[in-house]
């Protein structure tokens, strides 16, 4: 050891420390046998020096292991560019080996939650051996949960893995266990805004919405700018009609409310968002090399491919290109151009395989084989840097009620299908080459379902007969069920009359994109869209051709994974598409592909990036015809019949033609119901229904309403408890804006009946009213 080095510095210090002279070589000696003399404590005190070492580097373990972790989670690079272990780029490879490293040499609660976090979000399915010698699955979520409780016993009031644990209960359909882990994790940490943010969200998924409010609100007292607290808030607010806070500021004398920081949260987080993936194509290789794959996954022969698709790849190659002031976003422009050399890839392989002109076979052609391919159809990879890029708060479904600008609402729905497309395509069940193209149709057409609402839900109340429907001389249908059954009559009847029905709501993404791949599926139908349920990534994985939404979300998908979407030019006029700007004014931007606009650009005059079937009339579906022919009750007949002894039904319907008598019949029902329903309104009364779920209301709109009530006195509104707390709400709004005469009781005309009169459930009863008037977007 050289004299006045550090380490002969530390050797000084630590023989100090025991109480050892350093000047004498005796004590020195003695020290490594522990016989020194000077209290006996030298093998103690050399313990704790070591337990001090282990525990500082596993500290230094944990730390580094949480900044990888942190990077493998932005998608923005440091000032100093990505960060990496020399040279090794920052993945879930990367992180285990150092977590384990750290828990080995101490083993930590923190650690524990963190390895619990990480090991959450691994999808990855694994057959080990057990201590009783028997095969046992384990998956991600299973180990999660043994370091959660792990890390409990070292410290039982860690409000994190709490919260964490809460998290991974919830993913799992524990939601009262969860909401009891969220609830110990407040007890520890009452100002902990994640898990009372998590409380809220949890109580309100119970369907207590109103309950979670207090939750929400207090999550916002502690961060103000927490997003997930302020959008729980505000979406919580807004379900129950409560919007004194939202649309005024808090001291009640106007002002913007929570929703003016809503939009402020909106555009930080777009902002941001475009600054996602910098750098990745000049980190994932050469200009040339990416020129060559583009070419050859599509097909592209023409003569200035090369040039064309340099030019519009250089920009990204251009040190101090300003990415934000361009209004450019890399990494999203990357994973469209990866999706778009997919689908040519598999568009490629159809056509060398049956012939360009083949559209229909006489015969059943043999599908094709991937090991005779040679990787000639390889799936272009997305680069490792580019990390799952985050999404806005503020979810696609909330843009219809929310006052967004064209290019929120558009931008809102592409990042939320790029972080789809990215945490697919990366996935490790995803295999090197496309999926093959089904064979031609022989001469049937396949045409395949997914849906999570095969259930007691408003789509299957309005499509439960579709699928019966279809001609099966010229298709056949496969209905793919992402959710087990209820057992109601929707899901008995859907099945019941269903070609192929597959319930795959215990099967993982892999499992049925390759059935929909082996059911030779040539129309796949998305009836879920941005909606609770979804499972978008299937469609993303491209199983199959053509890909296309329809009735679960009137919106835009602005997915590369969406090739088509039925709506009418009601619901999406084609003045607000991407392809009607293209078409009129022929802009162009490096990151346009011909018709498909770069949703990033600035414009303001268009909403949807989608192109569009449109039905000539409506593409919404309903199953009136079908679903209203049940007979009338006994009761409801003989509540009409001693109500009105016989007024209000058609007098003597004999000799009356069929289709009067038909007029006749509904008629007399209507009126049945009605007595039954409202038995002290006035036969003179118009009866005004609106049974949409009260979120999709706002103030503007109820206050319209309650001016066409002051302009019809006898009138009454009829409106769905859903949910029943928003009921108070809006009888309160009433009668601040028009007053009790039109809010309450219309003084002895009414008989005890509210003008805003709330029901349970519309159901058949849907028939009682005379005018139904409509909220402005996402109707019923």
């Amino acid at each position: 050891m050289l004299p006045g080095s550090a380490a002969a510095a530390a050797g000084v210090e630590v023989a100090m420390a025991l109480g050892v002279d350093p000047s004498d070589a005796e004590q020195a000696a003695a020290l490594g046998s522990g016989a020194f003399a000077g209290g006996g404590k030298g093998r103690e005190v050399l313990g704790q020096a070591q337990k001090q070492a282990e525990q500082t580097t596993s500290t230094i373990l944990l730390t580094l292991a949480k900044l990888f972790q942190d990077a493998t989670a932005s998608p923005i690079a440091g000032p100093h560019g990505a960060l990496t272990l020399g040279g090794i780029p920052a993945s879930i490879s990367l992180l285990l080996p150092l977590y384990y490293l750290s828990i080995s040499m101490h083993n930590s609660a923190s650690t524990c939650n963190n390895l619990g976090i990480l090991l959450s979000s691994i999808p990855v399915v694994t057959t080990v051996v057990n201590a009783m010698g028997q095969p046992q699955q384990l998956n991600g979520q299973a180990l999660a949960m043994q370091y959660y409780t792990q890390g409990l016993q070292l410290d039982p009031k860690h409000p994190h893995i709490y919260t964490n644990l809460g998290s991974l209960l919830k993913d799992l359909g524990h939601l009262n266990e969860a909401i009891k882990m969220y609830g110990k994790a407040v007890e520890s940490k009452p100002d902990f805004d994640v898990a009372l943010a998590n409380l809220g969200n949890a109580i309100k998924d119970q369907g207590r919405t109103q309950d979670s409010v207090v939750w929400y609100r207090r999550a916002v007292m502690v961060n103000r700018r927490f997003p997930e607290a302020l959008c729980g808030l505000v979406n919580a607010l807004l379900a129950v009609c409560d919007w004194s806070e939202v649309y005024v500021g808090e001291d009640g004398k106007g002002g913007g409310g929570w929703m003016v920081d809503v939009s402020d949260l909106v555009l930080r987080q777009l902002r941001d968002g475009c600054q996602y993936g910098a750098g990745a194509f000049h980190t994932a290789g050469p200009i040339e090399a990416w020129v060559a794959a583009i070419i050859e996954a599509m097909g592209d022969t023409r003569q200035a491919a090369a040039q064309i698709w340099t030019q519009r790849l250089q920009p990204f190659y251009q040190p101090g290109f300003d990415r934000v002031a361009s209004q450019v976003c890399e990494g999203g422009y990357l994973i469209q151009l990866v999706e778009r050399m997919m689908r040519r890839s598999q568009r490629r392989w159809y056509v060398d395989a049956y012939g360009k002109g083949m559209i229909r076979a006489e015969m059943e052609l043999p599908r094709v084989s991937v090991a005779s391919t040679h990787g000639v159809y390889a799936r272009p990879k997305l680069p490792s840097c580019l990390v799952t890029p985050a999404v806005p708060t503020v979810l696609p479904f909330h843009t219809f009620t929310y006052p967004l600008s064209p290019r929120q609402i558009r931008l809102i729905c592409h990042r939320n299908a790029l972080r789809i497309s990215q945490s697919t395509l990366t996935q490790m069940w995803v295999p090197d080459v496309v999926y093959p193209p089904p064979s031609p149709p022989a001469p049937k057409i396949n045409i395949g379902y997914v849906s999570s609402d095969f259930n007691n839900h408003p789509l299957a109340h309005l499509m439960q007969s579709v699928f019966g429907f279809h001609d099966r001389s010229r298709f056949n249908i496969f209905l793919y069920a992402t959710t087990p059954s209820d057992e109601s009559p929707y899901r008995r009847k859907i099945e019941s009359e269903a070609q192929h029905f597959i319930d795959v709501s215990a099967w993982s993404n892999q499992q049925v994109v390759e059935r929909i791949v082996m059911d030779n599926i040539h129309v796949l139908m998305n009836l879920n869209g941005y909606t609770k349920g979804a499972r978008n990534e299937i469609f993303a994985a491209r199983p199959c051709p053509v890909q296309m939404e329809f009735m679960g979300f009137a919106g835009s998908m602005a997915s590369r994974w969406t090739d088509w979407v039925v709506a009418d030019p009601i619901v999406c006029p084609p003045e607000m598409t991407g392809v009607d700007r293209w078409r009129w004014e022929r802009v162009q931007r490096a990151t346009d592909c011909m018709a498909d606009l770069d949703p990033e650009e600035e414009s303001e005059e268009w909403v949807y990036s989608d192109r569009f079937i449109y039905m000539p009339h409506t593409y919404f579906v309903n199953d009136h015809k079908q679903g209203f022919r049940e007979t009338l009750p006994a009761k409801t007949i003989e509540v009409a019949t001693l109500a009105s002894n016989g007024e209000g039904a058609e007098e003597g319907s004999v000799g009356l033609r069929e289709d009067e008598q038909l007029w006749a019949s509904e008629e007399l029902k209507r009126y049945a119901m009605r007595r039954e329903l409202f038995p002290g309104l006035p036969d003179d009364y118009v009866i005004f229904a609106d049974f949409n779920q009260l979120y999709k209301c706002d103030p503007m709109l109820f206050r319209l309403w309650l001016r066409i009530l002051r302009r019809v006195p006898k009138s009454i509104l009829w409106l769905l408890r859903f949910p029943a707390a928003g009921e108070h709400h809006l009888l309160r709004e009433a009668r601040e804006y028009a007053g009790d005469q039109v809010a309450s009781r219309d003084r002895g005309s009414v008989s005890g009946y509210d003008r805003v009169q709330c029901a349970h459930d519309g159901g058949g009863y849907t028939l009682v009213g005379d005018a139904f008037v409509d909220v402005a977007e996402a109707y019923a």
